[in-house]
């Protein structure tokens, strides 16, 4: 549960959802259900503030205790931090400048699962059923290739996936065909452990040829 209310108020900084929508769902009154988390925060002049990310004045704003020398409370713009650090977990800013399927162009926070060559992220969105009334977040899986648009995997038909992430790894043709040919550790389910696989092989590749 604390990791829930951890990412549903993560969710608000970066989505533009009011602290107010989070609290409205019948959490308000549990020990984790408060508006400061330990973290920090890098903003697009590169600048790195830690400590205490006070989330009450969200969407616009997120305050830092003790975020200066003199040790007062800074405010800066959600939309002036690209990466960020609540409590254990890291939210990054995804770009698409592609014309890709999230929009263009496109320009949103999203939790890192896995960084590297090809990264994967969590992607939170808030989810509203008329019918019901009910509000409810959305959690869906995205993989980028560095320099390339960011695609979905979670909810792809396995053929889109396996076509799209083979795409990804491709220099590396072992990871590839496994890929294609849907082999067991190599399926939608797998994209983590694709992208670490693929990621250390990378690493190793520049390795080699450093020492060439």
């Amino acid at each position: 549960m604390k990791n829930l209310i951890t990412k549903l108020f993560a969710v608000a900084i970066f989505v533009g959802a009011s602290v107010v929508s989070v609290l409205g769902q019948g959490i308000a009154n549990h020990p984790f259900d408060r508006d400061v988390f330990e973290g920090y925060i890098i903003t697009s002049t590169s600048d790195t503030i830690s400590g205490a990310l006070d989330l009450s004045q969200l969407p616009e704003y997120v305050v830092v205790w003790n975020g200066d020398a003199q040790g007062n409370r800074v405010k800066y713009r959600s939309a002036e931090i690209v990466r960020a650090k609540i409590e254990n977990k890291i939210f990054t800013r995804v770009y698409d400048k592609n014309n890709g399927e999230f929009g263009s162009p496109m320009s949103k926070m999203m939790e890192v699962v896995v960084e590297g060559p090809v990264s994967v992220y969590k992607n939170y969105q808030m989810d509203y059923d008329p019918t019901r009334n009910l509000q409810s977040w959305v959690v869906t899986t995205v993989v980028q290739k560095e320099g390339e648009p960011p695609f979905t995997a979670q909810g792809e038909l396995f053929t889109a996936f396996k076509k799209k992430m083979s795409e990804s790894v491709k220099d590396n043709q072992n990871i590839a065909q496994k890929v294609m040919a849907k082999e067991e550790g190599y399926k939608k389910k797998d994209v983590d452990l694709i992208a670490k696989e693929y990621n250390e092989w990378h690493t190793n590749q520049a390795k080699a040829e450093l020492t060439y």
